[in-house]
């Protein structure tokens, strides 16, 4: 049970819409020695496997066929392949055989904690003051990939990668400014057409998708340095060296009762506005090394 012959048809024509590629369609003539050989067979025998370039249009692959009966008794068959741009999600690895990583953007709002105007000056009350509870609402922008695995070794990358931060520059932004997280994975399965797979095997694979969100202001954690006490000496002295701890007076001699502002440790003068403390909380990774660079590239 094998393909006799297969000739390519005149038939095949060309299709297309506005805003979306040319969709070539071809044809063959299949004639078999048995009315029992596998459709697989008879649609490989045309040498049009899945992601096969067309030679008139290049960026035009084959997406779609269909093996239909051209005569009475199933010694004649006729293949019909359809090549068109394939979308995102849908452009096959020809060596792995399941579909490549594509990129999308993404954006929206959030809120965030308001502590400077636009000026980038602090926002403080009529004492000077910072006030506190404040928040506004950011425009958000992030990437979305989606990456395809053969195998459960995704496994590993999200215990490796997913809450993280870019351990160096990515996306021409500096470390820590960027933040991952995995969002799915979900088993898909394809067949991969060619000439040496006769049976048409199903290949099995997994889709992720993973989220990239930017912060202009990093991720770290930047709590205000404030405190009920400060660094002192033995002598109880106030001191940014000191290795002790004495409560902050105020000038009436008690403890204060209100947090205040502290510089290495030490209480700042009345009225002065803290500064912000940063804590690097989330792992950081190399994001170059394993998600690569995110573009959206129009097809030419």
């Amino acid at each position: 049970m094998a393909v006799v012959k297969a000739d390519w048809l005149p038939s095949g024509g060309l299709s297309g819409k506005l805003g979306e590629s040319y969709r070539p369609t071809e044809k063959w003539r299949v004639r078999v020695d048995n009315p029992r050989t596998s459709k697989i067979v008879i649609a490989n025998s045309t040498g049009q496997g899945y992601g096969v370039a067309h030679w008139d249009f290049p960026a035009c692959k084959a997406m779609e066929f269909s093996v239909d009966l051209a005569d009475d008794v199933g010694m004649l068959w006729i293949v019909t392949v359809q090549f068109y741009v394939p979308p995102n999600g849908k452009k096959i690895n020809s060596t792995t055989g399941i579909p490549e990583d594509f990129w999308q953007a993404s954006g929206g709002t959030t809120s965030v904690p308001a502590f400077r105007d636009r000026d980038n000056a602090l926002i403080v009350n009529s004492a000077g003051d910072p006030i506190e509870g404040l928040s506004r609402e950011r425009e958000e922008r992030g990437w979305v990939l989606t990456k395809f695995y053969p195998s459960d070794t995704w496994m590993a990358d999200r215990d490796t990668y997913s809450g993280s931060v870019n351990s160096d520059e990515w996306d021409g932004e500096a470390a820590g400014k960027w933040k991952v997280s995995l969002k799915s994975a979900d088993e898909r399965q394809s067949q991969k057409l060619d000439e040496n797979d006769e049976e048409g095997a199903v290949k099995k694979y997994v889709e992720t998708k993973w989220e990239f969100r930017f912060d202009p202001d990093g991720w770290q954690l930047k709590p205000w340095d404030l405190g009920f006490q400060e660094k002192c000496d033995s002598n109880g002295n106030a001191s940014t060296s000191g290795t002790n701890r004495k409560t902050i007076v105020g000038k009436d001699g008690k403890p204060v009762k209100q947090p205040v502002a502290l510089a290495n440790g030490v209480a700042k003068a009345a009225g002065q506005a803290p500064d912000s403390l940063t804590f690097n909380v989330y792992p950081a990774t190399a994001y170059g090394a394993k998600f690569g660079t995110p573009s959206i590239v129009p097809v030419s």
